[in-house]
């Protein structure tokens, strides 16, 4: 389970921060605060360890420079993925929750478990990431554009931007066992 901490500062701005208490997360409030820098390094969390790795890989194969982790984009990826989890945390709301919005996003539902209890999928960043990667087929890389608007083209068009230096990641355990995984880019 993981405690989320609201902190305030004199401006009043509100931002938030995960304390891992182990697997599970429930959902904050949605808030308009705006990214506050992180005083935490940039350094991949040990939950989505390999994240930055699989991006990277597929970014070596065309060439293209690596993806540095960023501690600010982590951080406003924890609350996309938050507000994403709010309510029902079920694949239709986390998709209309983050419509509009350029992050790269994966949904995963609760495995059934005999008795009807919902367990946690055992979900790899790198699953994460060759799931986006399958968005390739529909990616025209010529325009570096995805025609048919697809979330899955839309999150390798971000993996394989050019312009893209710097990534953060999150991962949200809602309390349904679904898992909502959010990646931010910055040039």
């Amino acid at each position: 389970m993981r405690l989320v901490l609201l902190a305030f500062s004199l401006a009043g701005l509100a931002y938030a921060q995960d304390v891992a208490l182990g697997d599970q997360v429930r959902p904050a409030a949605a808030s308009t605060a705006r990214v506050v820098p992180s005083s935490v390094p940039d350094v991949e969390p040990a939950d989505l360890s390999g994240m930055l790795a699989a991006q990277n890989q597929v970014r070596a194969r065309l060439g293209l420079e690596p993806l540095a982790w960023s501690a600010d984009l982590t951080d406003a990826a924890r609350a996309t993925a938050r507000t994403a989890g709010e309510g029902a945390c079920t694949m239709a709301s986390t998709g209309r929750s983050v419509r509009g919005q350029d992050v790269s996003l994966y949904w995963a539902s609760a495995l059934r478990r005999l008795g009807g209890v919902d367990a946690l999928q055992d979900i790899s960043p790198g699953y994460v990431v060759s799931r986006w990667r399958e968005g390739r087929a529909a990616y025209d890389a010529a325009g570096g554009k995805c025609p048919d608007g697809s979330a899955q083209c839309a999150a390798y068009a971000r993996i394989v931007s050019p312009d893209n230096r710097a990534v953060g990641c999150a991962k949200l355990v809602c309390p349904s066992q679904a898992q909502i995984w959010a990646c931010l880019y910055r040039e």
